[in-house]
């Protein structure tokens, strides 16, 4: 199994896809041309930490508020 990669199929949203992977690293990119148009490290940014290795959730189960 690959330490760092996704654990979940990415998810698309018009123009963008979402990428969420197993150490919380969330990528939201352009869908024609794969560049990253913003990016996002939960466990750090947002003061969290990774149960158990990986965090198993899909970019469509997140929500804003």
């Amino acid at each position: 199994m690959h330490e760092g990669g996704p654990s979940a199929t990415p998810t698309v949203d018009g123009k963008l896809v979402f990428t969420y992977s197993k150490k919380g690293h969330l990528h939201a990119l352009d869908a024609q041309t794969g560049r990253v148009v913003w990016a996002k490290n939960i466990p750090k940014d947002f003061g969290g930490r990774i149960p158990h290795g990986a965090l198993p959730v899909r970019p469509s189960c997140m929500t804003t508020s």
